[in-house]
């Protein structure tokens, strides 16, 4: 009983991908062009919808509010800037925004879930996504765990001290939401506005 449960949960809760495509965008503030992805998706309310994402992290330049990890630029070219949560609401161009929790979950139910979905949305997954193991940092300077946690802001506020989080571990395909300190430093995966 229990299994066939579980299976009835897993074909309600999925929401099936109609297609995807693969393009780019240049912030017209800083002149960076990022790779996106786009996913053309059936909602649960049967109504096909589209959300592009950045294919990699943010790396726009917020004054005292992003980093490169331990302060090395090489770091910042390869995994993008380390946000603060202000840092991070500016982060994106106008049309795009921090994904909220929703939209992060909507882009795991295509992949299986939480459960599932960090094997295809990380580095070299199914989903062109590539989500990065970029570690985090904390003020005065201490950063950690690069190259085997990547940790994600979204936009929810939680209190006024803390905020949603995203977190990818390498070796497991189980993804983590939870919440976090806003001084904290965490990547930023950009969403295009829609309505």
């Amino acid at each position: 009983m229990r299994v066939t449960l579980s299976l009835i949960a897993v074909i309600v809760f999925a929401i099936p991908l109609l297609s995807q495509s693969n393009g780019s965008f240049t912030d017209p503030r800083d002149g960076t062009t990022y790779k996106t992805i786009t996913f053309d998706v059936d909602s649960l309310e049967r109504v096909e919808v589209s959300r592009t994402w950045y294919a990699e992290n943010s790396k726009f330049v917020v004054a005292n509010q992003s980093f490169c990890y331990k302060d090395v630029d090489a770091y910042c070219e390869k995994y993008g800037r380390l946000y603060t949560y202000e840092g991070a609401l500016a982060s994106c161009p106008d049309g795009w925004r921090v994904p909220t929790k929703e939209d992060w979950y909507d882009l795991f139910s295509i992949y299986g879930g939480i459960h599932e979905a960090g094997n295809e949305i990380r580095e070299g997954g199914s989903s062109g996504l590539e989500l990065q193991y970029e570690g985090f940092g904390e003020p005065g300077g201490y950063y950690h765990s690069i190259g085997v946690e990547g940790y994600y802001w979204d936009s929810e506020e939680k209190s006024g001290e803390t905020a949603g989080l995203v977190t990818i571990h390498k070796g497991t395909g189980e993804i983590f939401h939870s919440i976090t300190e806003k001084y904290h430093r965490n990547a930023v995966r950009c969403i295009m506005d829609h309505e």
